[in-house]
């Protein structure tokens, strides 16, 4: 049976309302306007009242929206239902029953169809995870009773219940395993498991809350107060402005589209999740350390070998126009576009992180403290992440240190995630792995073939390229490869949108 849940995110939240502060809407041209957004119309149009000025804004031309310019973000802990197009709740309860789930979150109870969830997270996984074999039914990860042993074991079978004591499973023979709800830490939904295939017509947008739960849907309204969505999966879904940390609009009903920038020796690919070549760019490229999709749909490209970053605007399938460059920058391994338009390069053989505007392509913030950077990552608090041969560094404006990982790793790359904690690539030793802020590790993939970039999904996996077998791997949370890509062309880089 298919519920539509109608939620009130504002009733149960246990803050108080803030009062309405300035909205910023940032346009897909960098352009950013300020001010009070006072209505959406159906027809596509946001009116923002910014003083005695009304603007009337198209949707069509609308890249984000925050709700205060540097807004406070802090995940919750609890249970986690990660659903089938990337969206996450958290609650303290969940219960299974009669095809739904229900899960008590802090703004109030929601239903959601079993065939719309990827996984239930009860605990973390406070242990070693045992090989999984069976991809054709569920998997229920649990703890034993006995407090000594430090393996966590699997069992697969559908699931039947989940209550107050018990989680529940039935195996393909109809014997049922019963497992203390205390003990029980991550269950995979079996993979054959159908979404369903209607959707909703409208404009997309990911809605991200400021305890890190996201939902996606077709934007409904924009009032001074609230904002209204449906989704597909969940129903209609109001939220009060002060619980949301932004606005993301996109063209399809999933927290990303799941799409693939490749680089490799010769060039930069796009490939969709199943490694479907999209689109090829090979002009005067030659080892190309980083590329990233914009939200323009242009693709950022660290031209290393050349010593230049280049934006293109693809066309058809091959090939494309750039539309930007920015040369003498030396040996740029990584590279992003930032919120304001500027452009954060880290030039490997520079000794430097730098920041450069789009006009004049000046610097504006520059660090020397990182000796041949990998990889850096402007931060929402203002802060840098910075990855280098020796550290990975969390830097402020002043170049002051605010944090250091210490955990034992030899680094290639690092990316902060939206949990708070930092994803580590250690290419020597074949690893990757996710500390938390107090650099205590709650994730590991080893025995990896020089792994060179690793990006954490919204559904909860990882995509790690593996240089030396030419291939890319999506592993689940519990370490199994559910996915390979094989056939690369000496691969460099990897990022996905």
């Amino acid at each position: 049976m298919n519920v539509i849940a109608v939620l009130a995110l504002s009733a149960a939240w246990p803050c108080q309302a803030a009062p309405a502060g300035q909205e910023h809407v940032v346009l897909l041209s960098r352009e950013e306007f300020t001010g009070q957004i006072r209505e959406y119309r159906r027809e596509g149009v946001v009116i923002l009242q910014d003083g005695e000025r009304t603007r009337s804004i198209p949707i069509e031309d609308v890249a984000r929206i925050l709700f205060e310019p540097a807004p406070a973000f802090t995940v919750e802990n609890g249970e986690k239902l990660r659903l089938q197009h990337g969206g996450l709740l958290t609650g303290a309860k969940t219960t299974y029953a009669d095809g739904e789930f229900s899960i008590e979150t802090a703004y109030g109870r929601i239903g959601v169809r079993r065939d719309d969830v990827r996984s239930v997270s009860f605990a973390p996984l406070d242990g070693n995870v045992p090989e999984l074999k069976d991809d054709t039914q569920g998997i229920l990860i649990w703890k034993p009773k006995d407090e000594g042993k430090t393996e966590l074991k699997a069992d697969y079978g559908e699931l039947t219940r989940i209550d107050a004591d018990l989680v529940v499973i039935k195996n393909a023979e109809g014997k049922a395993t019963e497992v203390p709800r205390a003990a029980a830490r991550v269950l995979y939904m079996r993979p054959e498991a159908k979404t369903r295939s209607e959707m909703p017509a409208g404009w997309f947008v990911k809605a991200l809350l400021k305890n890190g739960d996201k939902i996606v849907g077709v934007l409904r309204a924009i009032e001074p107060e609230r904002i209204t969505l449906f989704s597909h999966l969940l129903g209609i879904v109001s939220v009060k402005k002060p619980l949301i940390h932004s606005l993301t609009f996109v063209q399809y009903p999933r927290m990303s589209v799941g799409n693939i920038v490749l680089c490799e020796q010769n060039g930069v690919r796009e490939l969709d999740r199943a490694g479907r070549e999209i689109w090829r760019y090979q002009n005067n490229v030659a080892y190309p350390w980083a590329a990233r999709k914009l939200d323009n749909g242009h693709v950022l490209i660290a031209n290393t070998n050349y010593n230049q970053v280049l934006e293109v605007r693809p066309r058809d399938k091959v090939g494309g126009d750039v539309v930007w460059q920015l040369d003498n920058v030396n040996y740029p391994y990584d590279v992003r576009r930032l919120e304001d338009g500027h452009t954060l390069v880290a030039e490997y053989y520079g000794n430097r992180v730098s920041e450069f505007e789009p006009k004049n392509k000046t610097v504006v913030w520059q660090t020397g403290k990182c000796n041949y950077p990998i990889s850096a990552q402007r931060l929402e608090n203002g802060n840098t992440l910075i990855c280098s041969t020796y550290q990975i560094v969390e830097i402020n404006e002043k170049q002051e240190e605010k944090w250091r990982a210490t955990v034992t790793v030899r680094p290639w790359r690092a990316e902060r995630l939206d949990n708070g904690n930092t994803l580590i690539v250690d290419q020597q030793r074949g690893v990757v792995l996710e500390i938390d802020p107090k650099n205590v590790e709650i994730w590991r993939k080893e025995s990896l073939s020089r792994p060179n970039a690793a990006v954490r999904l919204d559904d909860g996996n990882t995509l790690i390229l593996e240089q030396g077998k030419n291939q890319i791997i999506d592993v689940d949370p519990a370490g199994k490869t559910v996915n390979t890509i094989t056939g690369l062309n000496y691969p460099l880089h990897i990022s996905s949108y």
